[in-house]
């Protein structure tokens, strides 16, 4: 895992490989079903999928479900 800067100066992370963004989704997923429902929560999220899905580890009805 590599760290990057965002724009704004927050910490930014890339992910080497699908699995890991597998699990960052999976944890991503279970804090917004705890109600954690934040804007960065939600970019993030929505960041990883779409880097799963341009990179083929999900397919469109899987991105399309987890949308």
């Amino acid at each position: 895992m590599q760290k990057g800067r965002g724009v704004n100066g927050a910490g930014v992370y890339f992910y080497n490989d699908a699995k890991e963004l597998l699990e960052k989704l999976t944890l991503i997923i279970g804090e917004m079903e705890a109600d954690n429902t934040s804007i960065q929560m939600r970019n993030t999220g929505q960041s990883i999928l779409n880097t799963l899905f341009r990179t083929k580890a999900i397919n469109k009805a899987q991105y399309q479900k987890l949308v």
